[in-house]
């Protein structure tokens, strides 16, 4: 990381000023104690998220999240397994400085606006400056793939309703240029916010048909949706995007969440059998 900033004349001990991230993703969060021990900046995330953090990679016991997967029907040898990788514990910054919704940084040239973007996570922010028709767009909106949207151990109810609303309010916004947290940048918000939108609708429908049939559980559920080979890793990205839609579903009145036994959970569309 050291070779490729000073590559672009950027020398991480005297040029950072502030080291400004968006949510608790290890993709994201990850390197900032790093680049905090090299440059001396603040780390800044929004208040909640600086708590959350902590809550989640302070611990290194994994048995909430796979209580969470074998509830939703993963296997146990495959849960303990995606739990190994994904649930370790993280070094954070030792000291973290809270952002507030509104809030106005000054990043170089650009002076961005935090807005709460939730969905993707509870406590992402995205960075808007409304003179230059900016948006740092966080994986709130992506052009090439579309952001995880999914029901974790640790996630607030309604991740994707909350999604889509906060998508909905992005609409209008005066921007010219979308800087994502993955992938190449793009111009068009409104199309893409659409193009996202409709995804989404298409594939509350897609698992609305498969619980049809019979109830089911989320994780047989995703093995039906997402039919190409997966990692064990993919499979709980899977599993937690299967189990936001369906969520959504059974919130919006169209199938029901029930619990077959203590440790069973199955969706059947509503008043089925």
């Amino acid at each position: 990381m050291g070779g490729g900033a000073r590559s672009v004349g950027c020398d991480l001990r005297r040029d950072v000023v502030r080291i400004v991230v968006t949510h608790y993703h290890p993709d994201h969060l990850g390197a900032a104690r790093w680049l905090q021990e090299r440059s001396g900046a603040p780390v800044m995330m929004l208040e909640k998220e600086i708590q959350h953090a902590r809550e989640i990679w302070a611990s290194s016991d994994p048995a909430p999240f796979i209580e969470h997967l074998t509830r939703n029907g993963m296997d146990r040898a495959l849960a303990e397994k995606a739990a190994a990788g994904m649930r370790s514990s993280m070094s954070l910054p030792k000291e973290m400085a809270p952002l507030r919704e509104g809030e106005k940084l000054e990043l170089g040239a650009i002076t961005g606006r935090v807005l709460h973007a939730e969905g993707h996570a509870d406590y992402q922010i995205i960075l808007h400056d409304e003179v230059r028709g900016v948006l740092l767009a966080a994986d709130h909106v992506l052009l090439r793939i579309t952001p995880n949207i999914g029901l974790w151990s640790d996630t607030e109810p309604r991740p994707l309703a909350r999604y889509l609303e906060s998508l909905e309010e992005l609409r209008g916004l005066p921007v010219d240029l979308v800087l994502p947290g993955h992938g190449p940048l793009f111009h068009d918000l409104d199309d893409r916010i659409g193009e996202l939108s409709l995804h989404h609708e298409e594939r509350l429908e897609e698992m609305r048909r498969v619980i049809e049939v019979s109830p089911k559980e989320p994780f047989e559920v995703s093995r039906e949706v997402f039919r190409y080979g997966l990692s064990v890793y993919e499979q709980c990205f899977a599993l937690a995007e299967t189990l936001a839609h369906l969520d959504y579903l059974a919130d919006e009145g169209h199938t029901e969440r029930v619990e077959d036994v203590p440790s069973r959970i199955l969706y059947r569309t509503k008043g089925g059998g």
